[in-house]
């Protein structure tokens, strides 16, 4: 069960048009799971993503801020 849910998961993550396997399953899983935003030290690898991408330092100042 978890073979074919890995399976279905790589072939969809494979049609995002991300040139890095691994941020693609990244980004899916992210997306199915509901996340609010993706905290990377490698932006540059998610200029396709349809959710904010922040680097870590980023995202603590935007927290701080708040």
């Amino acid at each position: 069960m978890q073979m074919s849910l890995w399976i279905s998961s790589a072939s969809v993550a494979m049609s995002f048009e991300f040139t890095d396997f691994e941020d693609a399953m990244q980004y899916f899983s992210e997306k199915k799971w509901g996340a609010d935003m993706i905290i990377t030290r490698n932006k540059k690898d998610f200029q396709k993503s349809q959710l904010p991408v922040y680097e870590p330092k980023e995202y603590l100042e935007m927290v701080r801020n708040r």
